[in-house]
């Protein structure tokens, strides 16, 4: 990590690390921290999609790695956040409010898009906000609300596992996930489980 944000500082003007308010448990704004990717002032968008000319060229590096979420660690330290949960959103883009449990560094969701930088990529400019509230958040939070319900130590295992080894064999995640839900069941408060009964 201090090879890292060194190589972040000498390679682009600016700070190491890159901090954002994003909606943690109860709905509760926190900063998170990670490696930054981007140029220092980087105006635009909340969403990022592929070719971005915000991206710094080592930051491709560090998001295709996913190496950028590294500092996350620290707010898993500070209980921000968890190792395994749904992903920490910005707050336009939080599907379900007062969310009852942390969020994490990654989680079934994040794995099963992992590409969306790819995705938003092949999206308009203009219509990418909008393509990300219609086809992406609702599966995103359908698929953190169903692992959640049903999440056990042996399921978070699979998960961080999942994680490590997609970031060498990208191609065999949806072979260990298996079949991910096109689309999102209506959620329910009361389908949503309070932490004490996930798998975190």
């Amino acid at each position: 990590m201090l090879v890292i944000g060194l190589l972040v500082r000498c390679t682009s003007p600016g700070p190491a690390l890159f901090r954002q308010k994003r909606v943690g448990r109860g709905g509760r704004l926190f900063c998170v921290v990670k490696f930054r990717s981007m140029t220092e002032r980087h105006n635009g968008p909340g969403l990022c999609p592929e070719g971005d000319v915000r991206i710094t060229p080592f930051g491709r590096i560090l998001r295709k790695f996913k190496l950028d979420e590294l500092p996350q660690f620290y707010n898993v330290l500070k209980g921000d956040m968890s190792i395994l949960g749904p992903r920490p959103k910005l707050p336009q883009f939080a599907a379900i409010p007062n969310m009852p449990y942390r969020p994490g560094i990654t989680g079934l969701a994040t794995l099963a898009f992992r590409s969306e930088e790819r995705m938003l990529g092949s999206v308009v400019a203009e219509r990418v906000e909008s393509f990300y509230e219609e086809h992406i958040k609702p599966i995103k939070a359908n698929l953190d609300v169903c692992y959640m319900c049903e999440a056990s130590p042996s399921s978070d295992l699979r998960v961080i596992l999942t994680t490590f080894i997609a970031c060498v064999f990208p191609a065999g995640v949806p072979r260990m996930l298996g079949s991910i839900p096109d689309r999102p069941r209506r959620l329910e408060p009361d389908h949503i489980p309070s932490e004490g009964h996930s798998g975190d």
